[in-house]
């Protein structure tokens, strides 16, 4: 205390003075010194609040990059998802869609298209239509072999009826007909037909009609007699061979003799007991073999004979087939068509005409290329002369 008394006595005057010159420097500075203190202030509230923003800036962009990569893991997350979910989704359609197509190949051979059914189907077609045409092919030949056996028994008939017309040129023991030529044997020229001489044929005929009508065959003495001339129908028996020396004849089959009309000759045994001598050999040589002179006629026959007689009744056959149908069956529409054959008679002896002949008519044996070059169609027959074209005969021809 008595150091602050004597500091007191001592520098009172200074520090009161030194005091009130601070007080009137400071009322002085005070609104300088507010303004800086402001100043101050609101820069370290200024460097507080920037301090406390920067924090908080780094605070929320930590908040916000760990929210982001929060938010961006999950949608990638869920995009991952989605597109596994996709993925599968494909993967197992298309493996659905294999497994139909395979099923429904399973079950559409199966079921709807079976090859081995089917298979086995057109097997069953193959043998059938096998069997079917062998049906058809036997029931063709059985068709043709009737319509052939008919078209035989009605060109025989015709032949026959044909025959039955020419009764007058049959041979009688006097005078030979035209079938039977005493020089047929020399010259080959003696007509067979069918395996035998037409002298055959027309003596077959005339005894047909002597029994129908009653009459025997063999009673040619008695019509002979009572005629008294040579006109009279001869004996059923083979004209024999001319004889030579007294030219006499033997007698007839009937067992009678016949005098030639104005020679005044008798048939008969000559005055010495033996028999005459004929013109021709009784028997021949043939391949060998001894045989009667009567069947070598048949040898003299011309080489090619069976087969033109063979080709013959072919065209017979075809040409009658074609006059019902084009085809080898006849239709049921009606009866059956007669086939076409010309009348004949004595004064109408014309060779036959082969009307399915396919050389008839046309301009040579075959269409040529030159032909071809004047006509696309060839003429095969002609009907009241109008050239008509049938395609199923020309094409035999070719």
């Amino acid at each position: 205390m008595a150091t602050i008394a004597n500091l007191q006595r001592v520098h009172a005057p200074e520090l009161i003075k030194e005091y009130f010159s601070k007080c009137r420097l400071a009322e002085e500075r005070r609104e300088v010194e507010g303004k800086a203190v402001v100043k101050i202030q609101a820069y370290a509230r200024g460097f507080l609040v920037r301090r406390r923003l920067q924090r908080l800036e780094g605070t929320v962009l930590t908040i916000q990059r760990y929210w982001r990569g929060y938010l961006g893991r999950l949608r990638s997350k869920l995009a991952l998802e989605a597109y596994n979910r996709t993925l599968r989704k494909a993967y197992f359609n298309a493996m659905a869609t294999i497994i139909q197509r395979w099923w429904r190949g399973f079950y559409s051979r199966k079921h709807i298209h079976d090859f081995y059914a089917r298979k086995r189907y057109l097997q069953q077609v193959r043998e059938r239509n096998h069997q079917v045409r062998a049906e058809l092919s036997l029931e063709a030949e059985r068709a043709i072999i009737m319509q052939r056996q008919e078209a035989e028994e009605r060109a025989r008939k015709l032949f026959a009826d044909k025959l039955s017309k020419l009764h007058h040129l049959v041979s009688t023991s006097v005078q030979p007909g035209i079938f039977n030529s005493p020089y047929s044997i020399a010259t080959g020229t003696l007509p067979v037909i069918m395996g035998l001489p037409v002298e055959d044929h027309l003596k077959s005929a005339v005894k047909a009609q002597l029994a129908a009508l009653g009459q025997p065959h063999g009673g040619g003495n008695s019509a002979g007699a009572a005629s008294g001339g040579g006109g009279s129908l001869a004996g059923s028996g083979r004209l024999p061979p001319l004889m030579g020396g007294s030219g006499r004849l033997p007698q007839s089959a009937g067992g009678g003799s016949r005098s030639r009309s104005g020679s005044g000759r008798r048939s008969g045994a000559g005055g010495d007991g033996s028999g005459p001598t004929p013109v021709y050999a009784a028997t021949a040589e043939v391949a060998g073999r001894t045989v009667p002179a009567r069947h070598t006629l048949r040898q003299a026959a011309d080489y090619e004979a069976v087969h033109r007689e063979a080709l013959l009744e072919e065209k017979v056959h075809r040409g009658e087939m074609l006059s019902h149908h084009p085809q080898a069956f006849t239709t049921a529409l009606g009866a059956v068509k007669a086939p076409f054959f010309d009348l004949q008679s004595n004064r109408n002896l014309l060779p036959y005409g082969d009307p399915y002949d396919p050389t008839v008519g046309l301009r040579g044996p075959r269409f040529t290329p030159d032909q071809q070059a004047i006509s696309k169609n060839a003429f095969s027959r002609y009907l009241k002369r109008v050239p008509m074209f049938d395609k199923n005969m020309a094409a035999e021809a070719y």
